[in-house]
């Protein structure tokens, strides 16, 4: 089985620091994995670098066994990527008010969207 993702000597530099340097990884498809490590090990870097968000410093990302030239990724394949990182860009309310967001944009009635967001929460 041919990995979905894979990383060659692939490094990260800011500012003369190194933030990732990493020999060898892959990911095949159906895989999940879990990142953890202390504050400043390079996670978050990781799945940026991993979805296109930046660009490496060094080394390779093959997806699907082609090479995907640094900076370059094509938006069709950015697109098969997302990162749901700690700090919140967008939604910043309370659990509820980012579930109900979209009902709210809807226009849906205040106690429609009470219900919906009570039942997905109970479920969740």
């Amino acid at each position: 089985m041919n990995p979905l993702i894979e990383l060659k000597n692939l490094t990260y530099n800011v500012r003369q620091k190194t933030i990732l340097d990493i020999s060898s990884f892959e990911i095949y498809n159906g895989e999940f994995l879990g990142i953890m490590g202390p504050n400043g090990a390079g996670k978050s870097t990781l799945l940026k670098v991993l979805s296109f968000l930046d660009k490496q410093t060094g080394g390779e990302i093959f997806y699907r066994g082609q090479m995907v030239p640094p900076g370059q990724a094509p938006m069709d394949l950015r697109r098969k990527f997302s990162v749901a990182l700690q700090q919140s860009l967008l939604l910043d309310g309370t659990v509820f008010h980012n579930i109900a967001i979209g009902l709210k944009l809807r226009k849906v009635p205040k106690p429609v969207i009470k219900e919906k967001v009570a039942h997905w929460l109970e479920l969740f």
